[in-house]
């Protein structure tokens, strides 16, 4: 089922009719798996997917797709988290990464990204030296960005009033589930929707794959998931660093050009500084709300488009995993059994990060990415 209610996938892709075979099964028919699938087709893999849903249900079809850096933080806490060479690395991949999709969307000529000015905002004087010092750190990251006055920040966006804002130039905005249903199609991908994984064993040097509809046999197997649901018996304690976020988006009436110009001059995606931020932007004819927390809707609405009388005509939303590190899972769980998860609020930016290393993954070969996002940071071997 297609969560987004207003760009929803329609295009439909077969279930699996017989047992089958292949060098890489990829469990999961989202972002991160169909670009897994993608990546290793462009590295002369043969590769299948198989999707327990609809191609881009759940996490995919719900996010709101803003690509940023990193994988869920800012720059200061991930510096905190990680080490700065460690952070700044992370951030440069991501910042590529960017690029690299709107340059893969554009090739294959889908209609799934928008352009769009991205603010970071304060609320508060503390929130301001905030920005100054993530301002700081992006630049010795080598991504350069403007602090926006108060009253500089009014010509994106008019309704809360905001102390200041940290002004991003390359935060394109994507449907996800749609960009993963149409790349599938253009690339000749082999993916099987309502085919569920259900179990899997080692036989001689191969697997077998019991889903809902057949069996597969295949050399390796890559779990490209919010989390990783194998169960938990064979998931060697990595289900026990996960925790689970979710968010809403709600979204108002049809608008007229007018009418959405009054809050948004320019086209423009503002997001707070708080632990449980909010987002608002328009998203084509209508006026967005994302929030992390279903309480107090009406009062953050009010306060967020003022005078407008919002008619909420659709809302949707899921829930994702995130690793306590904020880090993602990408590599080797245990022979020939790879996790690829795209964990935190930046996943759709994070799945290509994950894909473009996929072959290196499944190859065995090391590289700064998959060294800091191996999965066994977290197995007690």
């Amino acid at each position: 089922m297609q969560e987004n209610g207003l760009r929803q996938v329609t295009k439909r892709f077969p279930k699996l009719e017989k047992d089958a075979k292949t060098e890489v099964l990829v469990i999961g028919g989202g972002i991160t798996g169909v670009l897994c699938s993608y990546f290793l087709q462009q590295a002369g893999y043969e590769s299948m997917i198989v999707e327990m849903d609809e191609v881009g249900s759940g996490a995919s079809g719900a996010s709101s797709g803003i690509l940023y850096y990193g994988s869920g933080t800012n720059l200061v806490p991930a510096i905190q988290l990680w080490g700065k060479e460690a952070a700044q690395f992370v951030w440069k991949e991501t910042a590529d990464s960017i690029k690299d999709m709107a340059a893969l969307i554009g090739k294959n000529n889908i209609d799934c990204i928008r352009k769009a000015d991205g603010i970071m905002a304060a609320n508060t004087i503390e929130q301001t030296k905030l920005l100054e010092e993530e301002k700081r750190e992006l630049e010795k990251a080598g991504l350069k960005h403007n602090l926006l006055s108060s009253s500089d920040l009014r010509q994106f966006y008019i309704g809360q009033k905001f102390e200041s804002g940290l002004h991003f130039y390359d935060t394109p905005q994507i449907y996800p589930a749609l960009f993963a249903a149409e790349l599938a199609l253009k690339s000749n991908l082999k993916l099987f929707e309502y085919t569920k994984m259900e179990t899997f064993k080692k036989e001689n040097d191969s697997f077998v794959v019991n889903t809902s509809r057949g069996k597969i046999n295949c050399g390796k197997i890559i779990f490209a998931t919010n989390d990783f649901p194998v169960p938990p018996e064979k998931s060697l304690g990595l289900e026990n660093h996960f925790k689970q976020e979710s968010s809403v988006i709600i979204a108002s009436q049809r608008l007229t050009r007018g009418q959405i110009e009054k809050f948004y001059p320019k086209e423009a995606i503002v997001w707070t500084m708080d632990e449980n931020y909010d987002i608002v932007y328009p998203h084509e004819d209508r006026l967005i709300l994302e929030i992390y927390r279903m309480v107090a809707i009406q009062e953050k609405l009010a306060l967020y488009y003022p005078d407008f009388n919002f008619k909420q005509e659709a809302q949707w939303g899921s829930s994702w995993g995130r690793t306590s590190d904020w880090l993602p899972l990408a590599g080797e769980v245990q022979k020939g059994v790879f996790a690829a998860c795209a964990t935190g609020d930046q996943g759709s930016t994070i799945a290509y990060t994950i894909a473009k290393y996929v072959k290196d993954m499944v190859e065995g070969r090391k590289n700064r990415f998959l060294d800091l996002t191996d999965p066994k940071r977290f197995i007690d071997l």
